[in-house]
């Protein structure tokens, strides 16, 4: 799936601990965790300041949390961001 307009929302209902994506392109996404700007502690290891700098065809890690809970996972996206899949641990 690739974003063509100016901006576009995802928004995930899961259970787990980790929530991965793929992705490609070049493009800057906003991370929010249950409708807030994720915490540094929730943060996966591909997460700064709340953003996810895609900048290669690759696996980001976007939350990882202590333990495995119900949470909304929101990624606000610019043009050119392409997703490919979700994946959770």
């Amino acid at each position: 799936m690739k974003l063509v307009s100016d901006d576009g929302k995802i928004i995930l209902p899961y259970f787990a601990k980790d929530v991965h994506i793929v992705a490609a392109n070049k493009a800057d996404i906003q991370i929010l965790l249950d409708g807030k700007p994720i915490k540094p502690e929730d943060s996966g290891s591909d997460v700064q300041n709340g953003v996810v700098h895609v900048d290669e065809n690759r696996l980001y890690t976007l939350v990882s949390t202590k333990e495995a809970a119900a949470h909304t996972l929101t990624i606000i996206a610019k043009p050119g961001f392409e997703i490919f899949t979700f994946t959770f641990g």
